[in-house]
């Protein structure tokens, strides 16, 4: 830990201080100043920051302060403590102490990048191997119910009920390649298809399976492009987007789905990197909810992630 004094202040301390919380090898002890600024005093006093007028304070044992930074580029001050600080500590300006954060900051993002992919990483071997042992299971469900579909009239009730199970099968086989995908030990089935019936196939199975209290308004381009993609992994999207939207209204409201075509150009791309300016379709999901708290929000692309309860 490195404990920093702040030497002025005037307004810019207040961004100073800011930048220093977010690096947390770095604690902010004290602030030396001939004048404060009022709205500096009231955040010291809030961070429990000593605020001093003498320069002796700056040297006490009780702080350990380790680094001096000047935010005033008053250089008489500057030669005065030179003459008088002890050995161990050390003084920069605002420049060099900008620099000094970002370049860290850069680092601890590198590093939580390295630390999620590691994450993913072990995820990803669990969930395969978990997944091909379902897989086994699932199939031979599967085989069992197309042998008793075989043996049953197709008027019978019966048949519909094992159709059911067959169908279900089928999902239960499209989730399983979608985990065995994320865990890398399966390709992506990407075929150039028009979305137009999977997405209307979708939300006439969403309108079935979803309370009489939410209402789904389709709206869909009638040319829309062909695109490349992997069928199953769109459906899923959608039908996660419907289970969320109806976790968000328990009293009901109504879910908007549009699917139009959409060009991106270079300007909007500059912002995406992964992305090249072209032609693609934008699918359009929104609905009358409470919305996701601020403090999930950077959390909802992580595989696995959820708010709701264990059990």
């Amino acid at each position: 830990m490195i404990n920093i004094g702040i030497i002025g202040a005037d307004k810019s301390c207040l961004s100073k201080i800011k930048d220093l919380q977010d690096i947390p090898i770095f604690k902010l002890v004290a602030i030396f100043s001939e004048e404060t600024d009022n709205e500096v005093a009231i955040l010291a006093k809030e961070k429990g920051i000593y605020i001093t007028h003498n320069f002796s304070d700056l040297f006490s044992e009780d702080l350990g302060i380790n680094l001096l930074v000047d935010i005033t580029g008053n250089k008489e001050i500057i030669h005065k403590l030179l003459d008088i600080k002890p050995d161990y500590i050390s003084i920069i300006d605002a420049n060099v102490l900008k620099l000094f954060i970002n370049s860290l900051k850069e680092k601890i993002q590198i590093e939580k990048r390295l630390f999620l992919l590691q994450r993913y990483e072990t995820i990803g071997t669990l969930v395969a191997g978990i997944s091909h042992e379902f897989n086994n299971i699932l199939m031979i469900i599967m085989g069992y119910a197309q042998l008793a579909q075989m043996k049953i009239d197709q008027s019978s009730p019966l048949y519909r009920y094992v159709s059911g199970i067959i169908d279900s099968c089928n999902r239960a086989s499209d989730l399983i390649s979608q985990l065995l995908a994320f865990g890398r030990q399966a390709p992506i089935e990407k075929k150039k298809v028009n979305l137009i019936p999977l997405i209307k196939e979708t939300v006439k199975f969403l309108e079935k399976t979803l309370p009489e209290d939410i209402a789904i308004h389709l709206e869909i381009s009638s040319k829309l492009f062909d695109v490349e993609a992997d069928l199953s992994q769109i459906r899923q999207i959608i039908l996660n987007l419907a289970s969320n939207a109806q976790e968000a209204m328990p009293d009901g409201g109504d879910i908007f789905i549009k699917a139009f075509n959409i060009f991106l150009d270079k300007d909007f791309c500059r912002n995406c990197p992964f992305m090249l300016p072209g032609d693609y379709i934008c699918i359009s999901f929104k609905d009358t909810g409470c919305g996701i708290p601020r403090e999930f929000l950077s959390r909802v692309f992580e595989p696995f992630f959820t708010t709701k309860d264990l059990g």
